[in-house]
């Protein structure tokens, strides 16, 4: 915990599962946590961040129903297991310009990281938090 500057306890997968089933729909974004533009299911509160992924939801579970594709605003809060969008209804513009700053960042920071010579240097020197945070950004995204 001190390693990752994290001071509270993650949420166990219950809680989190719970927190999802709470909390389909914020008014401000979570901080952290990019906003992307999304689609959301005019017939139920199914989210997704890709349209042809909301065509084939409404062809499939919604044959019969004349369902529409909306455009909205999305987080993805947990990955692994909890993959599942949530909808925002406000963000800032600052959000989009934190969430591409970050992105830029992270990916420049890998590069420099791919970058540095192994061979003679010293393997104490490498920043393991940029890989851990690298390595999370892989996953969770």
């Amino acid at each position: 915990m001190q390693h990752i500057e994290q001071v509270n306890s993650s949420l166990d997968s219950k809680q989190a599962k719970q927190w999802l089933d709470i909390n389909r729909m914020l008014q401000i974004p979570i901080e952290g946590i990019p906003v992307r533009n999304g689609f959301k299911c005019s017939l139920c509160i199914h989210y997704t961040s890709k349209r042809s992924s909301m065509s084939v939801h409404l062809r499939t579970t919604h044959r019969q129903m004349n369902g529409e594709t909306l455009d909205i605003l999305v987080q993805r809060p947990f990955g692994g297991w909890f993959k599942k969008y949530i909808q925002i209804e406000r963000a800032q513009e600052n959000d989009f310009i934190e969430a591409d700053a970050w992105r830029d960042e992270l990916n420049r920071q890998f590069e420099l990281s791919l970058k540095i010579d192994h061979s003679g240097g010293d393997p104490e020197s490498i920043d393991m938090r940029l890989m851990n945070s690298f390595i999370a950004k892989v996953r969770y995204n």
